[in-house]
This record gives structure tokens, sequence and C-alpha cells, in this order.
């Protein structure tokens, strides 16, 4: 299987949440919120979000996660609740194995 082939949806979404990919307009947004929250999350983050300095920064970033996602490596996932369209978080599928297929 040839997975640069598939169409992999680019949202998704619950009752109550919103799952899709990054948008370059997410960036500043996702900046203030790894400032506010830095102490919190410096032990979990992945060396990439460590040395973000600026939302330029955030922006290579998500430009990163496109190309993973249209290599069909990674694929990265803001989420946010519906009700509020607050950003509540994100998650990823990785590691796929497209002879089986599966992630």
């Amino acid at each position: 299987m040839n997975p640069l082939l598939l169409d992999i949806p680019i949202e998704f979404s619950s009752n109550r949440l919103l799952f899709r990919c990054y948008r370059l307009s997410d960036a500043a947004m996702y900046y203030e919120m790894l400032r506010a929250n830095w102490d919190h999350l410096y032990e979990f983050m992945s060396e990439n979000l460590v040395h973000i300095k600026s939302t330029q920064d955030v922006e290579g970033v998500f430009r990163g996660h496109q190309a993973e996602w249209d290599s069909r490596h990674l694929f990265v996932f803001g989420i946010w609740e519906k009700e509020t369209s607050g950003y509540i978080g994100e998650c990823y599928l990785a590691n796929a194995d497209w002879d089986v297929p599966r992630i």
C-alpha cells in the first residue's frame, strides 16, 4: 500500500470536541499557551518545542507537522472544545505500519 495515495482527513469531531491539523493562524494562540504553561509543560516538551521563542518559531513547527503529515509519518492534531472554541490540547498518531495497516 502506498500511504501517499491515501486520503487522510485533516479533522474529525465528537459531540464535544474538534480534532484538526494546526493552521498557521493558530501560531499566536499556541505560543501564548506555551508561555502561560511553560513550567508545567517543560519536562514533557519535545526538543523542537523547548526552543520556541516566538510565533514565527511556532509557524516553523507547524510547517514541520505538515511535512510529516504529507509524508504520512506523523499526524498531529490540535483539540478544541466545540461549545467554547477553546483550545484544550493536542494528540498525535505515529508509527504507522501501512502494510497492516495500523497506527
